[in-house]
């Protein structure tokens, strides 16, 4: 049995309407967002480890370098791994 394909809800209002709410911030670091360093990312993981869900109010725009740390790691733990950078080298 083959799946339907559902019509993506991720539209272009979408996507301004969430960059707006986020003041072209990035969620993790609130550094600024443009075209060139913009990626879209899931607030909760998806996966059996956070159990995160593929829809509109579970994404967030973060910068490019910072995407895979929002991919594998929950906002805890990136809070964690951020105390630990700091006093390592602050």
């Amino acid at each position: 049995m083959t799946r339907k394909k559902e019509k993506s809800k991720f539209t272009t209002k979408f996507i301004r309407e969430q960059l707006g709410k986020q003041e072209f911030k990035c969620y993790l670091s609130g550094l600024p967002l443009d075209s060139y360093n913009t990626e879209a990312e899931h607030l909760i993981p998806l996966g059996k480890k956070h159990n995160g869900d593929h829809l509109p109010e579970n994404i967030v725009f973060v910068r490019k370098e910072l995407k895979s740390l929002k991919r594998e790691c929950s906002m805890d733990e990136i809070v964690d791994i951020c105390k630990a950078i700091v006093k390592l080298h602050g």
